[in-house]
């Protein structure tokens, strides 16, 4: 994964993008409403933005997007669990 941009360069997070697509598509989840920008363009660089911001948290913050996560969409964080348990398994993390 790329990790040093150029200047004026969007930060897309490629790998990050196709597991929470991956997440999304599953069957537990099919609400469109997680949308927030007009263009797929602007929603990866905003996710990939959001995605790297999190590498900073620690693990209070974490926790608190966590259980937030839980009361707002507990199926989804169940199915990011199998999905994450799904990579251990294949060797991948």
């Amino acid at each position: 994964m790329k990790t040093i941009l150029e200047p004026g360069e969007p930060f897309v997070n490629q790998e990050m993008l196709n597991r929470s697509e991956w997440v999304m598509n599953d069957t537990i989840l099919h609400d469109d409403t997680f949308k927030i920008h007009d263009t797929e363009e602007e929603e990866a660089n905003h996710l990939s933005e959001l995605w790297r911001l999190t590498r900073a948290m620690d693990k209070r913050e974490l926790a608190i997007c966590t259980m937030r996560a839980m009361e707002k969409y507990p199926f989804m964080v169940m199915q990011i669990v199998a999905e994450y348990v799904v990579r251990i398994k294949e060797g991948k993390k």
